[in-house]
């Protein structure tokens, strides 16, 4: 047991350490100074970090005369002048198209979904308008099948008289009837005596 308490002490050792261990990166920003000497003896009067831009006026062996953004004019070491941004740059440019066309794509996205939300309401809105023309529909024949089926009574009984006519003549003539016969009857009465009504 006493043999096996050093290599076990080693081994958790060895796994603490690699469990506590904090993984780095070297950084890939550089910092250029710009001095007023062509030498870049004297203090730097400018900072420049990687990604800005400069104008190049002269060149000497290990220098370089430059004119920064803001009008200035300097002397840089010339072997950390590249032609082309920086690959940091140029990640930060595709990032920030990235995000662009991210947001955009967001955009459209919720352009899409409003449209097919705004289609899904039409599309409803079609459904119940054809189902509404169709009950019209359907009631439209109903009412001409029962238009035809009055057509075709008021043909059947266009030559008879309604029942409400005769109705009314049948009562005018018992009331002419009668007053006429009342009126024959007075008549003959006051003929047989002598102008008096007797009954």
């Amino acid at each position: 047991m006493s043999r096996f308490f050093p290599v076990f002490t080693v081994l958790l050792f060895t796994l603490s350490i690699s469990v506590f261990a904090e993984t780095v990166y070297v950084t890939d920003e550089l910092r250029l100074t710009v001095h007023k000497a062509p030498d870049t003896s004297d203090q730097p009067f400018h900072t420049m970090v990687s990604g800005d831009s400069m104008d190049v006026l002269e060149r000497k062996t290990y220098y370089a005369k430059v004119r920064l953004t803001d009008g200035r004019v300097g002397w840089v070491r010339g072997a950390y002048l590249i032609e082309q941004p920086p690959a940091a740059a140029r990640i930060r440019s595709v990032e920030a198209e990235r995000d662009s066309a991210q947001a955009k794509l967001a955009s459209l996205e919720s352009s899409l979904a409003e449209r097919e939300s705004s289609v899904s309401r039409l599309e409803k809105d079609f459904a119940v308008r054809v189902a509404a023309m169709e009950a019209e529909q359907a009631e439209l024949v109903q009412l001409r099948a029962e238009n035809e089926s009055l057509n075709q009574n008021l043909a059947r009984y266009s030559s008879s008289v309604p029942i409400s006519w005769a109705a009314i003549a049948v009562l005018v003539m018992l009331t002419l009837g009668l007053f006429g016969g009342w009126w024959w009857m007075d008549r003959r009465s006051r003929a047989n005596h002598g102008g008096f009504r007797v009954y």
